[in-house]
């Protein structure tokens, strides 16, 4: 991705040293133009962890011993910055909290994968056009239908001190049918009230040290957190 500091410049920046020449206790924030058409974007980064920058290190090592490559300089030099784009002012919102919102940007992504992985949203079988249809519709009712579901029992959970897990919920909804069984059969009350009685033990993230995605956009942790006690560590 080109990074331009205006729009009648010509030649993009070098971003790893553009960075480190405005970062301010570790934070960058500033208007840039990016592509080729040079769209207005503000840019916002942070420089991580010691620790978080030692395994970006391994990580893209052994991506690059993999492909038989070696690093380049420019990558390493931007290994240690985290980086986001985004139209947002700062008025709405400061870079710190661009920073712990975007944490719910791979919940999005979750989505659309299980939406994927589980419904088959991509696969179509056939060429006529009312068979197509036919598929992407049910298909569409039934990813309303989850996620109404989800939406319910995601609280439900929380209040039990879980996390529930939208991926298992979708297994657990359209495994054997049981969902289309149940509706279908005039049971579905019958399927709700175990479907309740499911939830802490079956369909819940399994407990973990660290805090999950919900608990960090709750508390509002952000990539810059340990950035930020280790500076009040020095002024101390």
């Amino acid at each position: 991705m080109s990074v331009y500091t205006s729009e009648e410049c010509e030649k993009p920046v070098d971003l790893a040293r553009f960075l480190d020449q405005l970062a301010c206790n570790g934070i960058v924030d500033v208007k840039v133009f990016i592509g080729s058409k040079k769209h207005p974007v503000r840019l916002v980064a942070c420089q991580i962890s010691e620790e978080a920058l030692n395994k970006r290190h391994r990580d893209a090592n052994r991506a690059a011993q993999r492909r038989g490559t070696a690093i380049s300089k420019k990558k390493k030099s931007l290994l240690k910055y985290c980086i986001f784009i985004t139209n947002v002012s700062e008025e709405i919102l400061s870079s710190i909290a661009v920073m712990s919102t975007y944490r719910a940007r791979w919940r999005i992504e979750l989505i659309f994968k299980q939406w994927k992985s589980c419904l088959n949203l991509h696969v179509f079988k056939g060429y006529n056009r009312e068979r197509i249809y036919c598929f992407l519709y049910g298909r569409l009712i039934m990813v309303l239908l989850l996620g109404s579901m989800c939406s319910t029992l995601i609280p439900y959970a929380h209040a039990l001190g879980y996390e529930l897990s939208c991926f298992k919920l979708f297994k657990y909804l359209i495994a054997d049918h049981v969902l289309f069984r149940a509706i279908q059969e005039k049971t579905l009350s019958q399927f709700l009230d175990q479907l309740v009685k499911d939830v802490p033990r079956r369909l819940c993230m399994g407990k973990r040290k660290k805090f999950s995605l919900r608990t960090n956009v709750r508390m509002s942790n952000n990539y810059y957190r340990e950035q930020e006690r280790g500076s009040e560590a020095d002024v101390a």
